[in-house]
């Protein structure tokens, strides 16, 4: 049983939402099923189901894997945007990420770094102008850091995402606080912020159609922020759940996402 202390509750929390900088341990891991959901100025959706793994290789490495599919489209009432285009969808998988963790510091701080790799996976139409994933392989080196406490835990993290195609590079930071609250519900406030360390020119050979619906542009330049929540209805199985909003100056930059899942620790 993985939750003995306090500590490791809030360690769950850590693993379900962040990743951050701790570890799973040789042999231990976590897997979260998700749902979400997002509305883009009311006519653009994307719903998405996303298979989350992580597991221990040695006490300090761990290993991780993001497999998402999702469905994307134009809602009815599109055709009366001016942009050309009418009510559809389109479904597939998504960028596939797998990566490595290591930790190299336990106390008083954790600290780790990381690299993460995106696979060139997607479903397009180019007439309708959607999309389910970038096209492009990406390769992220990652830093993070952060320190659990009492009931309650915060983290930072600085990524740089390295594009092999036009798209352009990106710096990305991501801050979360979090605290325990009653028996076995958590609850936290997280920010990011994803700005271009290095401006693509894909936007410029992408189809028309892409910079009307917005489905995964080049430039994109956006802040991110809202609550979370995990309740542990187990020691190794709970619910998470998220409300988180985005700002930003691209076509699909100003949504809102809502995310529902279940998970499982051993």
């Amino acid at each position: 049983m993985r939750y003995v202390v306090s500590f490791l509750l809030t360690l769950c929390f850590f693993t379900a939402f962040a990743g951050g900088p701790w570890w799973q341990g040789k042999g231990k891991g976590f897997a979260e099923i998700s749902f979400s959901t997002s509305l883009f100025n009311n006519l653009i959706a994307k719903n998405q189901f996303t298979t989350y793994v992580e597991y221990g290789l040695n006490e300090r490495l761990t290993a991780k894997a993001i497999l998402p599919y999702m469905s994307v489209g134009a809602k009815s009432g599109i055709e009366n945007s001016g942009n050309n285009l009418t009510p559809k969808s389109l479904s597939g998988i998504g960028n596939l990420v797998f990566g490595l963790k290591y930790e190299f510091l336990k106390a008083p701080l954790n600290l780790s770094v990381g690299l993460d790799y995106a696979t060139n996976t997607f479903n397009k139409d180019v007439n309708d102008g959607l999309r389910t994933g970038y096209e492009t392989l990406t390769y992220t080196p990652q830093i993070a850091i952060g320190k659990g406490f009492n009931k309650g835990y915060a983290l930072l993290e600085a990524k740089y995402q390295y594009n092999d195609s036009k798209y352009a590079n990106y710096l990305n930071f991501i801050g979360e606080y979090g605290r325990r609250i009653g028996k076995n519900t958590y609850l936290s406030l997280y920010v990011e912020n994803k700005t271009f360390a290095s401006k693509g020119s894909f936007n410029e050979i992408d189809a028309p159609a892409f910079n009307s619906t917005g489905f995964f542009v080049d430039n994109e330049n956006y802040s991110t922020f809202g609550p979370k929540a995990l309740i542990n209805l187990k020691d190794d199985f709970g619910i998470s759940t998220a409300v988180l909003f985005n700002l930003g100056s691209a076509p699909n930059s100003n949504e809102a996402n809502v995310k529902l899942g279940i998970y499982y620790d051993w």
